[in-house]
């Protein structure tokens, strides 16, 4: 505060002025507190659930996998059980298996029977697919002896130049 010469207070910066510039850095500094700390602990929450909801449908993926993968291996043993029950010239259980899953390109047993999906190779435009499934699967089988209590997955896409795994069952 400042007097002039007639006696006149000059007031440089009155106290509304102030208490307004006071109460708005405090409500100013509170929000970016409060926006930084609901952001800060909102977001690891995010990212928590989004983790679960990963686990949750990477868990039902896999479920889902090995549900499909038992009931291939049920078809194909019952596709073997009535090969070996009927004769050998029946090609209806063999037909009828490859009908119902044409999405098997072939199904092989070591020194023994192999059915190969003629249509399911002629679909994709694979000619002679014999030629290549007897050597792909002569070379696999024998690596595969050595593990013979596990399931194994392979893949035969370099082989055939289509996306296809091969399953190799106790």
């Amino acid at each position: 505060m400042k007097r002039h010469k007639d006696g006149q207070i000059n007031i440089r910066f009155p106290i509304a002025f102030k208490l307004i510039l006071i109460i708005s850095v405090i409500v100013v500094f509170s929000l970016g507190l409060l926006t930084y700390l609901v952001s800060y602990f909102v977001g690891n929450d995010i990212r928590v659930t989004a983790e679960d909801n990963n686990h949750t449908v990477n868990t039902r993926s896999a479920s889902a996998a090995e549900t499909a993968i038992d009931a291939l291996r049920s078809n194909v043993l019952l596709l073997l059980d009535l090969q070996d029950s009927s004769s050998s010239a029946n090609e209806l259980p063999k037909n009828s298996f490859f009908n119902h899953n044409n999405y098997v390109a072939a199904v092989a047993v070591p020194d023994s029977v192999s059915f190969i999906n003629d249509s399911f190779f002629s679909k994709q435009m694979v000619s002679h697919p014999q030629s290549y499934s007897s050597t792909f699967l002569h070379t696999q089988m024998i690596a595969a002896e050595s593990a013979q209590e596990k399931t194994i997955a392979l893949n035969a896409a370099p082989v055939f130049g289509l996306p296809i795994i091969v399953f190799m069952f106790p």
